[in-house]
C-alpha cells in the first residue's frame, strides 16, 4: 500500500525483464488504483494457479474453459453443485457416484488418503 495517510505518496516500480508479461503488469499498475481491476487482470494475465496445490500462479489444465472469461459459467456450475452436495454430502446417491468417478480419475495423487 501506498499512500495511507493524508501526506502525498509515490510509487516507483523498476523491472529488469524483457517479457511483454511483465510490462503489461506494470502497465496496468500504472494505469488504475482500483485493486479489484488490478486483481481481475493480474487474474487474466497471470492465471489463477493451482487450485489444490501450492503453485500460485499459471493456467491450470482446463480444456474448455476460461475462469477469467467464462466466470458466469462457473458460478452456474458452483451453484447446481451446491445444491447436489446439500443433498448428497457424501456423494452416495446413484446419480452421483459419476461424479465420484470423474474426481477419483482426474485429481488420484490429491485424494490419496482420502475416502469418497
Amino acid at each position: 500500500r501506498i499512500g495511507r495517510s493524508d501526506l502525498d505518496s509515490i510509487c516507483i516500480l523498476l523491472s529488469d525483464s524483457e517479457e511483454e508479461l511483465a510490462r503489461e503488469r506494470l502497465r496496468t499498475l500504472c494505469q488504475t488504483q482500483n485493486g479489484f481491476e488490478l486483481a481481475e487482470q493480474d487474474l487474466r494475465l497471470r492465471g489463477p494457479g493451482d487450485f489444490f496445490g501450492t503453485k500460485q500462479h499459471g493456467l491450470p489444465q482446463f480444456k474448455l474453459i476460461n475462469l477469467y472469461e467464462d466466470h458466469e459459467i462457473v458460478q452456474t456450475v458452483n451453484k447446481s453443485f451446491m445444491k447436489v452436495i446439500k443433498q448428497d454430502p457424501a456423494l452416495n446417491f446413484p446419480d452421483n457416484q459419476n461424479i465420484v468417478k470423474a474426481i477419483k480419475q482426474r485429481y488420484p495423487e490429491m485424494l490419496s488418503g482420502i475416502t469418497l
